[in-house]
């Protein structure tokens, strides 16, 4: 049975953006050890936005009049945030001349700023957020007419997987459709028990990353998310982390790139706690109060989950 407010989420969410920070603050001393654990928090992400998102929105599947809301929820949850922090990244580097202004050329400037997929990117956290609005497009069909949206959704998994065969990236189409699946199933069959959920996916995860078996990734984030959404109890400090993550996952890596660079920290522990204490100070300086005007203005309730990514 789900938990009336779903804390746990919050704490998967704030445990995983802080994953990520320590994987990229071990990976800018040359340590590669840590990058499938960022990947894998990532894959978490993935999985719980196919469970939030559709969660949400399972009642408005064809039922187009409500497109145009949906639209402008996720679009306010993504862009506004998003869109500060890369400013402020590109007049950094070229205050700085640093390399990054060698990439401002129009096509890479525009699909940076729109998330449009691509090679190469302006703020390396971004090709994430162009899978999420890849699924936010699967959905947004699927409130169209639902069956246009799966047939999208499908062929999206489909072409992920050829492509993977092929030498790209993983398959994490797969990912959004396993939190999808959670959301159908969770309230209408009965649920392990919280604790045993939780280990699983854990000791999944760990599987998958000791004998790179990544496929596994998204199953362990997946059993992870049913211990989780039974939870609804958790450190004032852990909902904090939850609903800032989305700013620390933005912010984080400049942050850390930042201070190495300009003062020569190079601790992980240290750097790891400039990227949360930067993401912090973004989402309650910026991102809490946009959500605050654009709630009021446009009548977004305010118990929207944000973005998991």
């Amino acid at each position: 049975m789900f938990a009336p407010k779903l804390r746990g989420i919050q704490l998967g969410r704030g445990l995983a953006a802080v994953t990520v920070v320590i994987s990229h603050a071990a990976g800018l001393n040359g340590s590669t050890a840590t990058f499938s654990l960022g990947v894998s928090a990532v894959e978490f992400f993935f999985v719980l936005s196919g469970f939030i998102v559709f969660r949400i929105h399972a009642a408005d599947l064809s039922q187009p009049s409500r497109l145009a809301r949906f639209i402008t929820k996720r679009f306010v949850r993504i862009y506004p945030v998003y869109w500060i922090v890369l400013a402020l990244l590109v007049a950094l580097s070229v205050q700085a001349g640093r390399p990054i202004a060698e990439r401002l050329d129009p096509w890479t400037v525009t699909r940076a700023v729109l998330l449009l997929p691509g090679t190469g990117s302006i703020l390396s956290v971004s090709w994430s957020l162009t899978y999420e609005l890849g699924f936010y497009l699967t959905v947004a069909a699927m409130i169209f007419r639902v069956r246009v949206g799966i047939a999208l959704l499908a062929a999206w998994v489909v072409a992920s997987i050829v492509l993977w065969q092929a030498g790209g990236r993983q398959p994490y189409a797969i990912d959004f459709v396993l939190g999808l699946l959670i959301a159908l199933m969770a309230e209408k069959v009965a649920l392990p028990r919280a604790g045993l959920c939780v280990a699983a996916g854990l000791l999944t995860m760990a599987a998958a990353l000791t004998w790179q078996l990544p496929i596994l990734t998204g199953l362990g984030a997946a059993a992870g998310i049913i211990g989780l959404i039974q939870i609804n109890r958790i450190p004032r400090s852990m909902e904090l982390l939850g609903d800032a993550s989305y700013s620390i996952y933005l912010l984080h890596f400049p942050a850390l790139a930042f201070v190495g660079r300009e003062f020569g920290v190079t601790s992980p522990a240290v750097l790891t706690l400039v990227g949360i204490g930067a993401g912090l100070a973004l989402h309650l300086t910026v991102e809490k109060p946009l959500l605050r005007a654009f709630t009021a203005r446009r009548s977004i309730s305010s118990g929207l989950p944000a973005p998991a990514i």
